[in-house]
């Protein structure tokens, strides 16, 4: 029986009567853009071929710089990378000449600051097939002769007079790369300005963007002769909005094709009429099973396909799933089998990172601060993971008066009947338009929001309340349930934060409350801080003295409020004894830590051959739906508890000072 989505359980009608926080139904004005941040190209690849006009195409913002539905932003960016190859160049510019051969370029960019592989985007799929028509294998005996769209340009490029005869000056646009030189995080006028640069650092920028689709688009190439209308489409953070460039790439394998994109591929074999034969297929017990034996295919594929390295099988993991590293795009990757929750957790994601310009930078504030504090895992460990951060910002925001994003049951209300979707036999809804969404009234500062952030944390009661965005309220937490019950939207009864011990949960709450008072620190006098109209605290914050990076200041777990007119860099933060995850210098151990690998790579590209480092599957052992799982193979890296140690020792110790 399908249970409306406002009548799914009767536990929620019973919250409304001890809800904590009044409900807003206005929200916040459309200022932030698209998550993809869509960037003008070079002026000469504009026209890098006069033959003919491409055709146009989509936008990935509007001409009011309001975000684009989540299904069109998704649209564009496959159509993209179907358009697009990965070219292993000597000479970027001999390459972008050499490729315009085939047909109109529309982009072309190198993925790196090496300049080793390029991405070049055609004006139509059918560039694509004419340059591999053309394209030869190398003289190898050793290699699998697999046909797909990353190539190896073998040309070294012509002489500065063959250039100028050609009558083009090519010139690769360097605005998209992450620099390999580590950067001192500069001091800004506010905390507003250095949250939002810090967002912009840390953001994915339209190279990235492409890079991901590229990425599930090669993985789709491989196993599209043997599934025609599976699909590989990414998820997670590279969509949602609050990704950053160094993340990891999450795919998720569609065998019934993309539940978004319905008339991008074509059913072959079926003329759009019925028929009286069906194909004969194997049918498994379970889903699971299921997932798992398709997973295990993958795997093979993957083991064929150009530059996918370390290819493991992660198959009794509660989800799961084929990791993997593209190193043409130097991109981990983890594959996972269709999951419609996941999917539109990551659209509701998308569209509250697009209602507000400030819910982002605010996120990436409260990550950088959780990862520099060693508070967050991305695995299953018993540290809260960045999507339970996401909810917890939420659901802070939604309690704010006026509310600053709107609960599910709003977005519910307005959303339209073509938008509804199942789960679970429950009924949802997700406006597909952010444009429908009124605005509004909430005009606090980042500083504002982000100082009662920790404050309202630091003073909530973890111990009887569990948290739900579906409400925008709290709720008695069920019996003998973990330390942090976060209520998954998307998946009644579940726990986000299932995972959570209490060792790491009094960690957080500490954090909260040194975090809560450094930023009351920053301000010249605390007791003019306003009082809201509902009683609430009001978190204005000044600049004070202070002399140094504020963000620093509140990143740094070895700081105390007697040491703000040290002027730290983000450089100096992260580098300690090298326990904290330098997460914000860019990939310079990276470069540093594949030097040898990228050297070996161009002497194997030079001769043609196809060598792997693969290694063994890896399962994990114990029962994989009860959470309690360890890893047999001791290749994969395990995170040490060293950092989180010294954190919490600098935060007692600073509260004995205090």
């Amino acid at each position: 029986m399908v249970r409306p989505f406002h009548h799914y359980n009767q536990r929620l009608l019973s919250r409304k009567k001890n809800r904590n926080h009044k409900e807003d139904n206005s929200f916040d004005e459309f200022l932030s853009k698209s998550f993809v941040k869509s960037q003008s190209q070079p002026k000469s690849l504009k026209n890098i071929s006069a033959r003919s006009k491409p055709p146009p195409e989509l936008t990935l913002e509007d001409s009011s710089s309001r975000p684009l539905p989540f299904i069109q932003v998704i649209r564009e960016r496959y159509r993209q990378a179907c358009r697009s190859v990965l070219i292993r160049t000597q000479n970027p510019e001999s390459t972008v000449r050499a490729l315009a051969s085939f047909g109109p370029l529309k982009f072309a960019e190198c993925v790196s600051q090496d300049k080793q592989y390029l991405i070049a985007e055609f004006s139509s799929e059918s560039c694509v097939k004419k340059l591999q028509e053309s394209s030869l294998f190398f003289f190898e005996t050793k290699k699998f002769p697999l046909v797909s769209r990353c190539l190896f340009d073998e040309s070294k490029g012509q002489d500065q007079l063959n250039r100028q005869k050609r009558g083009h000056k090519f010139l690769l646009s360097e605005e998209n790369w992450h620099s390999s030189e580590p950067e001192s995080y500069p001091k800004f006028a506010s905390l507003d300005e250095e949250l939002h640069h810090l967002s912009e650092a840390k953001g994915l920028n339209d190279l990235d963007i492409r890079a991901r689709f590229l990425a599930c688009v090669l993985v789709e190439d491989l196993f599209r002769p043997l599934l025609p209308e599976a699909r590989i489409i990414p998820y997670g953070s590279c969509l949602n909005g609050f990704g950053w460039w160094d993340s990891d790439l999450d795919m998720m394998l569609c065998l019934q094709g993309d539940p978004y994109l319905p008339g991008v591929i074509k059913k072959p074999g079926r003329g759009g009429l019925p028929g009286n034969f069906k194909f004969l297929t194997e049918v498994f017990h379970t889903e699971r099973l299921l997932a798992q034996k398709t997973l295990t295919m993958v795997a093979s594929l993957l083991e064929l396909g150009p530059r996918f390295n370390n290819v493991f099988k992660i198959l009794n993991a509660h989800v799961p799933i084929v990791r993997f590293h593209c190193a043409t795009l130097n991109l981990q990757c983890d594959v996972s089998v269709e999951a419609m929750d996941s999917i539109k957790m990551t659209e509701l994601l998308y569209l509250y990172s697009s209602l507000d310009s400030r819910v982002r930078p605010l996120m990436s504030g409260i990550k950088q601060w959780a990862v520099s504090h060693g508070l967050t895992s991305s695995g299953e460990q018993q540290k809260p993971t960045t999507i339970g951060l996401l909810c917890l910002l939420v659901f802070y925001l939604q309690t704010r008066s006026p509310q600053v994003l709107p609960t599910l049951r709003a977005l519910q209300n307005a959303t339209a009947p073509s938008d509804m979707f199942y789960i679970d036999n429950v009924v949802y809804g997700i406006p597909s338009n952010p444009s429908v969404l009124p605005e509004s009234e909430n005009k606090e500062t980042l500083e504002s929001l982000l100082h009662g952030f920790f404050l309202f944390y630091s003073e909530f009661d973890f111990k009887s309340q569990a948290i739900s965005i579906i409400e925008g309220s709290t709720f008695l937490k069920p019996a003998n349930s973990s330390p942090l019950y976060v209520e998954n939207p998307l998946s009644i009864g579940f726990n986000i934060c299932k995972n959570v011990s209490d060792k790491y949960l009094e960690a957080f709450v500490d954090a909260m409350k040194t975090a809560t008072r450094k930023m009351e620190s920053l301000s010249e006098d605390d007791s003019t801080l306003a009082v809201g109209e509902d009683g609430s605290r009001m978190t204005p914050l000044c600049d004070g003295s202070f002399q140094g990076s504020k963000l620093s200041f509140l990143f740094n777990s070895d700081m105390t409020e007697g040491d703000q007119n040290v002027k730290i860099e983000v450089l100096d933060l992260f580098a300690e004894d090298g326990d904290v995850n330098n997460d914000f210098v860019k990939d310079t151990d990276l470069q540093e830590g594949k030097a040898e690998l990228k050297k070996k790579d161009n002497d194997r590209d030079e001769v043609g051959s196809h060598s792997k480092n693969m290694t063994d599957s890896v399962y994990f052992e114990g029962d994989a739906d009860s959470g309690h799982t360890e890893r047999n193979n001791s290749s994969i890296p395990q995170e040490s508890d060293s950092a989180h140690a010294k954190n919490i020792e600098t935060e007692r110790a600073f509260n004995k000072k205090r």
